[in-house]
């Protein structure tokens, strides 16, 4: 299903948006919002992805996962796939989660957050 929405995910602590599908300069693209801080797993140096999400993600042909961290107001951004074939996947509590190093996003320079509405939701088991 090729069209813009959120995710709405249940964890053990209960539901969370977890981010969009956006067309993002021609590409489908998942984006989502952190604290570094707060988001960060700094045992690995890594971010990351609700397992539950891959699937969904691939079937839409997702490129890239952009992350906007609020603290540090910076874009990063990392091929899906890339993603995908270089993390890990473990369970800390939250559902079972894939994480990658931070060393593999890059930085997107000049990118601001994006502030788009997006009305649909879907909600992922």
């Amino acid at each position: 299903m090729r069209k813009e929405r959120a995710f709405q995910i249940k964890t053990p602590s209960g539901w969370k948006v977890a981010g969009k599908v956006l067309n993002i300069k021609g590409d489908w693209c998942f984006y989502r919002e952190i604290y570094s801080a707060k988001h960060a797993f700094h045992t690995f140096e890594a971010w990351s992805l609700q397992s539950i999400l891959v699937p969904v993600l691939q079937a839409d042909n997702v490129k890239y996962i952009y992350q906007y961290d609020r603290e540090s107001q910076k874009m990063y951004r990392i091929l899906f796939e890339e993603f995908v074939d270089k993390s890990v996947e473990r369970d800390f509590g939250e559902g079972k989660q894939l994480y990658c190093s931070t060393k593999y996003f890059s930085e997107v320079k000049g990118m601001k957050r994006i502030k788009k509405w997006i009305n649909s939701v879907e909600l992922v088991a």
